[in-house]
């Protein structure tokens, strides 16, 4: 060393002053988190990252958009179809098809006959003499009520379309019952207050046609009532579920 040399000449070389960190540059650690003169690196992957998030969402959201839309279209179209107006001017109705069911007017027990499940014997009937048939909870029922102008014996039968489930008389020990594949026949005396049968056709039963007789041939039909009214019966009676 001699005198008057700089300080600075002796620990360090010009090149080495120029670079503030040496070592770093050498390793590369610069490098890994930044360019020179620009952000730092993991600034930009965040950066890239979040907007990759974003281009799924809104990609997410049209697709969500879309399907509603075409939803809409298919049900609106639906609605159209419901109401379109055919080449030959009529239009065009949906027809929900509905269960079949046994006519209103042999729904429920006469209130003259007491009540649902009250067995023949149990009533206490202020109905007028006459043959009641209907149908209700616990089954179908033809009851005979003796009186004034009733045959001494009613025989009759009921055919159905289907096996009949079960077929017995309304008044145990008075009168017969006998089932025969899809027809049950019978015969009832009215020297009881009440009397008659109680039956269930098949399950897939919709049809029944029922016959009623006096010793001299068919019963009046002005002494047959249908239902909970008591409603006036015409024969041929077919009675049938639609």
């Amino acid at each position: 060393m001699t005198e008057g040399e700089d300080v600075q000449d002796i620990w360090t070389t010009p090149e080495e002053s120029d670079d503030p960190d040496p070592l770093a540059r050498e390793e590369g650690e610069g490098d890994m988190w930044a360019d020179e003169g620009g952000p730092p690196r993991r600034t930009v992957l965040i950066a890239q990252i979040a907007l990759v998030v974003l281009v799924l969402i809104g990609v997410g959201v049209i697709l969500v958009v879309k399907s509603n839309d075409n939803d809409k279209k298919s049900s609106d179209k639906t609605t159209q179809d419901a109401g379109k107006t055919g080449t030959d001017g009529k239009t065009t109705e949906t027809t929900v098809k509905k269960k079949a069911q046994w006519p209103a007017a042999v729904n429920n027990r006469p209130v003259t006959l007491g009540k649902v499940n009250q067995k023949a014997g149990d009533v206490k009937s202020t109905a007028k003499p006459g043959v009641y048939i209907w149908i209700s909870f616990d089954g179908w029922h033809i009851w005979a009520v003796g009186g004034a102008g009733m045959p001494p014996t009613i025989t009759g039968s009921v055919a159905s379309n289907a096996v009949f489930d079960r077929a017995d008389l309304a008044l145990a020990g008075s009168g017969t019952v006998t089932k025969v594949g899809k027809q049950a026949n019978f015969s009832v005396p009215t020297d009881k207050p009440i009397t008659g049968i109680d039956f269930n056709p098949g399950f897939f039963g919709n049809q029944l046609v029922v016959q009623l007789n006096g010793p001299d041939g068919p019963l009046d039909p002005k002494l047959v009532h249908l239902g909970g009214k008591a409603a006036p019966a015409t024969f041929p009676l077919i009675i049938q579920k639609s």
